[in-house]
This record gives C-alpha cells, structure tokens and sequence, in this order.
C-alpha cells in the first residue's frame, strides 16, 4: 500500500473527486509539529455542488473527547478524506483493513484513537463535491456503507466495555439525536453510557480530563433525554426550592 512505501512523517488523505483550498496541508502540518501529543488532524468540510457554485460548511468537534464520544454515539465526527495522520501511528496499527469495501476510513479511524490522539481544526479548507457519479450516491452502497459502519462501531464497543449489542447503538443514535426515552429505555441507556466511559477510560481512548469532558457531557445530554414530565417537575423543582438532581 501508499503508507507501506511512503517515506514522510506525515501522510495526508483526499478523495480524488473533491477539491483542497491553499494552506490545508500547511495547517494541518503546522498543527501536528506544533501538537506532538495528536496523530491525526483532521478539518470541517465544505459540502459543494458538482461545479462548486453552491457551498455549506459542515462543522465537526475539534477535541479528542468529543470526537470519540460523538463517534460512538453516533455523529460523523471526522471526515475520512480530509486527515492528516503521522506515518508512525499508521504503521502502528498496521495501516488500512483491505477486507473492509466502504467504510475503511471509520475502520483505520476506530483502531487509530487506541494509539494516538485525534483533533480537528475549525477551517474548512476541503470542498466535498456531490454528484452523480460518486460511489457514495447509490443507494445500494450507501446501505453497504452503513451496515459496515454498524460492525465497526459495535465491534469498537465490544472491545471498550466488553459488552455491544444493535440495541445498544439505538439508545446511542436515539440519545445524540436528542430523543426522550421512556423510563425503562433511559435506565438501560444509564447503565450502557457508564460501561462506556468506564471502558473507555480503561482501555486509554479518553484520560482522565477526556472523561471529566465526556461525562459533563454526556450527562447533560443524559438528562435532557428523561420524559417530559420529568424535566417539568425537576425544572419547578428547582425554582421553588433552589434544589438539584
């Protein structure tokens, strides 16, 4: 493969459709020497019409915690053709997974958070073009796609908490999208979120102030998952009584 035979310190991805603005490696390049802590840099992304005239900026979490949380959770959170990794942690966990057919970003990124840091810059410096013609537009492979992404993060899970199930990644999706559960559900999503962070934080994905900012975050998200009548009451609560949960 590239990375097998590459020589530099570090190595950049790009899909070959889309389109990177001056200064992106710059930066990127910039940011690792300035950050030796973090092995992969990744950026926001500009969605882009075929011919380029129509542009959205796509924002992604620039923190190893968030990036790792909001991954697992559910979220897109670094974009597969716009990193810049070390070549060292690349040969670290022996380069890209050729069984994968789709999804080979998420696979090589789910195995590089166990050896090294992850982080985004907030300039979208990467047009990705739609259109047509790219593999992502069929419907059939977008499934594909999807039904890799499922085996990735479930295995992912397995390995962190010892215990994965699809139910499991429903409550997760459920809970970044910002749905309510009912009780039952919001128990059972309690006890999978403390598997996790307990996991995570024995297996080296977060340290420890990457789960003081995985744990604040995800417990606020955990309560504005509770049934409506809940927060109704809690919020009354507290402002008759000045009291917290």
């Amino acid at each position: 493969s590239g990375i097998a035979v590459s020589r530099g310190e570090f190595i950049a991805t790009m899909d070959c459709d889309d389109v990177s603005l001056p200064q992106r490696l710059e930066k990127q390049v910039a940011f690792l020497q300035a950050n030796p802590d973090i092995g992969v840099v990744g950026l926001c992304v500009q969605n882009a019409s075929a011919d380029l005239s129509e542009r959205q900026i796509l924002e992604f979490p620039l923190q190893h915690a968030f990036m790792v949380l909001y991954w697992i959770l559910g979220g897109t959170t670094l974009f597969g053709g716009v990193f810049m990794a070390r070549r060292s942690a690349l040969q670290a966990i022996g380069g890209y997974n050729d069984s994968v057919r789709l999804a080979e970003d998420t696979e090589l990124l789910s195995r590089l958070c166990f050896e090294t840091r992850l982080a985004n810059l907030p300039e979208a410096l990467y047009l990705y073009r739609h259109h047509g013609q790219q593999v992502s537009a069929s419907t059939e492979r977008r499934e594909w796609r999807r039904q890799e992404n499922e085996t990735i993060r479930l295995r992912w899970l397995k390995r962190v908490s010892g215990a994965a199930s699809e139910m499991s990644l429903d409550r997760f999706d459920r809970l970044y999208w910002g749905e309510r559960f009912g009780w039952r559900e919001w128990w059972l999503l309690r006890r999978d979120i403390r598997r996790l962070l307990k996991g995570m934080g024995r297996a080296g994905v977060l340290d420890g102030r990457d789960l003081e900012i995985a744990a604040a975050e995800i417990g606020q998200r955990l309560e504005n998952a509770t049934p409506r009548w809940w927060q109704i009451f809690t919020h009354w609560r507290r402002h008759h009584f000045g009291r917290e949960e």
